[in-house]
């Protein structure tokens, strides 16, 4: 059934290609940048480190890429981030840790300057607790922590060979099935970059018990990609990933430091708890993905004007627990979230299911700051508010959205449907002779996502 009672913006951000959604995603030339640089890593780090400590490390995804909520910066001064964990065993370190962080960081250090130079990249080595490769790719970078994880934990990562395909490549032939997955998830006509798929195309390590397994329609397997994921029919499902997390195994990372006690690390456990919430919805959490991708989108567009912005963990957290699924209206889900943001912001963000940092406040704003932060918020709760409920044109809905996520809103009136009368046009109307009313206007039939 049509919902009337709001205007309907789905299609400005879920539109095929011009939708904001779409234009958050990083594109498939990123993509294999990318991942060009993360198997060069891999390569000369798997070599190099097996000759000292007799073991290759093992390689994890983290961050926004490991949630799969990556935004293409909103500003030009604004990068990527692409966080590759590098794992080792606790055996591996017998020194105290302020002396073995000084000689593993030395390790990949020099490592890691090969690489550069032969490529004509930049190595930053200022952060005492990562390496950052940049000049690879333009507005990115890639970070290169390091842990030291429990022995069988380390075990029960599996190794995975490193893919020489691009993405492009993937899509094009799309052989096999983990190709026909993403030929699907990385087009930019479908846009999505889940976290299975990511995993896949980037071949990081496994555990054991992260089990996966996809079935394709027979639609999927013969190329036809033409509807959003979310706007799959589920008895003719796509994709269906099951993963299990063993939380026993998870435990006791510790962040390796260069001249200093090492840091526990919760790295494994966010993601665990994310990609466990999205399981819980239809399509695994696309549509959740998405909603932290515009308010992620919102901060980055508004980052000037906060005088500290909010973690992006601490807006995944807020988004979760005011998530509602509402299918094909991603602007009432949004804004269903973001009207719970301005309190939210002044007070602790704690999750409790987050094992192991259920007391954790993911706040880290001070007074002063998190009051900028809820009035901001405010603001984009009021737009999001008035493009709903009170806006009789679709010029005003998008020129309102565009104060709030910037020029990626596509200006284009056909894709907002308006529900609302305008109260002041109707009760002329109605004062006139009933001769000389207007035949009522026609609207289309909405379609797509």
């Amino acid at each position: 059934m049509t919902d009337i009672s709001t205007n309907n913006l789905h299609r400005v951000f879920k539109n095929d290609n011009n939708g904001f959604f779409h234009k958050l995603l990083p594109n498939m030339e990123q993509l294999d940048a990318f991942k060009h640089c993360k198997d060069k890593v891999q390569e000369k780090l798997e070599s190099d480190l097996k000759v000292i400590y007799g073991v290759k490390p093992k390689f994890r995804l983290q961050g926004s890429w490991a949630y799969g909520t990556c935004n293409v910066p909103a500003l030009s001064t604004q990068e990527m981030d692409f966080d590759y964990g590098c794992y080792l065993p606790n055996a591996c370190f017998v020194d105290d840790e302020k002396t073995e962080g000084e000689k593993i960081l030395q390790h990949v250090e020099q490592s890691l300057k090969v690489v550069c130079d032969e490529q004509g990249w930049s190595l930053d080595t200022s952060n005492a607790s990562c390496l950052r490769i940049t000049g690879f790719l333009s507005q990115a970078h890639f970070d290169v922590p390091l842990y030291a994880v429990p022995d069988d934990m380390f075990a029960d990562l599996q190794d995975v060979q490193i893919r020489t395909q691009k993405s492009e490549t993937i899509a094009n032939e799309r052989i096999g099935l983990d190709s026909a997955i993403l030929s699907l998830d990385f087009s930019e006509k479908n846009g999505d970059t889940r976290p299975d798929s990511l995993s896949v195309f980037f071949g990081e390590s496994q555990f054991s018990n992260e089990i996966t397994f996809t079935t394709l329609s027979n639609e999927a397997r013969h190329g036809r990609y033409e509807l959003g994921l979310d706007s799959i029919n589920e008895k003719n499902s796509v994709s269906k990933t099951v993963k299990k997390f063993n939380n026993q195994k998870i435990q006791n990372i510790r962040l390796i430091k260069r001249d200093e006690d090492w840091k526990p690390s919760d790295c494994e456990k966010v993601r665990e708890w994310f990609v466990g919430t999205c399981d819980k919805y239809p399509n695994e959490g696309q549509q959740l993905r998405a909603i932290v991708r515009y308010v992620k989108s919102w901060r980055d567009f508004l980052g000037p004007h906060f005088k500290k912005a909010p973690s992006s963990i601490a807006l995944m957290v807020l988004v979760t627990q005011s998530y509602e699924h509402l299918q094909q209206r991603d602007d009432k889900a949004l804004n269903a979230v973001v009207k719970d943001l301005p309190n939210a912001l002044t007070k602790s963000i704690n999750c409790k299911d987050i094992v192991g940092h259920e007391s954790e406040d993911f706040n880290s704003l001070d007074a002063q700051e998190r009051e900028f932060a809820k009035s901001l918020a405010s603001q984009f709760s009021k737009v999001l508010d008035d493009c709903l409920s009170k806006h009789t044109t679709a010029f005003d809905c998008l020129a309102d959205l565009e104060t709030q996520l910037g020029c990626r809103i596509p200006m284009q009136p056909e894709l907002v449907t308006i529900n609302i009368k305008n109260e002041s046009k109707s009760s002329f109307i109605e004062s006139q002779p009933l001769a000389t009313v207007s035949a009522p206007a026609i609207i289309t039939t909405q379609i797509g996502g």
